[in-house]
């Protein structure tokens, strides 16, 4: 978690998608391991993630490949800016990330940092009084375009040798959108590099959990956000029933269409 006077993080992670086949099975194959080769997974815990995407009615932080985030999970909500993502050649992603407890002085954190890229929004938020989600969606004429709902199960990756020091978190994700408010529900995993670790570290681990689970995991190189967008475009007209499975898990025919809609 960065500190107001901080300079602006980074995120460093890698995406596994779990496949259709047997996903269930994969979901409880990941949740039992507390181990994967030389790697301890250790204190686990689970919470359930609830995140609004905001932006203005023309799209503009989306052009810009910046999105501005409000995330609730048990009594806190967080304000969260990302910025465009570059892809590393070991299939990890880094861009900035900043994520913070919601206060007054975050919002104007948040509002500055966005400024500062030549993305300012209306609104004066350099005041003490924290702003509700309407007052700032209404003062920075921002509207929702994305909601969903997470169940996040995560535990703190471990070399052999180092003692308890982490580098690393695995991150299991089952993911619900509602476009057109039909369920869409997506599952992946992800390996997020701790600030400050080496980033080489990363690539390893991921290639471990790959050959462990063979056919069961795949790199996948798109976010949350994108895949959701993505279905809003498909389900326009209602799901098809090759998109997904009878309990809305979607299927690997609407994971292609989903990387042929983003593609284009």
């Amino acid at each position: 978690m960065e500190s107001l006077t901080s300079v602006a993080m980074s995120e460093t992670e890698t995406t596994l998608r779990l496949t259709a086949e047997e996903r269930q099975n994969t979901l409880l194959r990941l949740k039992a391991l507390d181990r994967i080769g030389p790697y301890s997974l250790l204190n686990p815990r689970r919470e359930t993630v609830r995140d609004s995407y905001l932006d203005t009615p023309g799209r503009r932080l989306r052009s810009a490949r910046f999105a501005l985030r409000i995330r609730k999970l048990h009594e806190e909500t967080r304000i969260t800016l990302k910025g465009p993502a570059t892809r590393n050649p070991d299939g990890s992603r880094t861009r900035l990330e900043i994520e913070l407890p919601w206060t007054a002085e975050s919002t104007a954190r948040v509002f500055r940092e966005l400024a500062s890229r030549g993305l300012t929004l209306k609104g004066d938020w350099n005041h003490t009084e924290l702003p509700s989600r309407d007052d700032l969606m209404a003062g920075a004429r921002l509207e929702p375009f994305q909601s969903r709902i997470m169940v996040r199960e995560t535990r703190d990756v471990v070399a052999e040798g180092t003692g308890s020091a982490s580098f690393a978190e695995m991150v299991i994700d089952q993911v619900a959108y509602s476009p057109d408010g039909h369920e869409c529900r997506h599952a992946e995993m992800e390996l997020e590099l701790r600030p400050g670790a080496d980033p080489a570290l990363l690539g390893p681990v991921a290639q471990l959990f790959l050959a462990t689970f063979e056919d069961r995991l795949v790199l996948w190189l798109h976010g949350k956000l994108s895949i959701g967008l993505a279905l809003g475009k498909l389900m326009e007209n209602g799901p098809a029933p090759e998109l997904l499975d009878r309990h809305n898990w979607l299927t690997e025919e609407a994971y292609r269409r989903i990387r042929v809609t983003l593609k284009g």
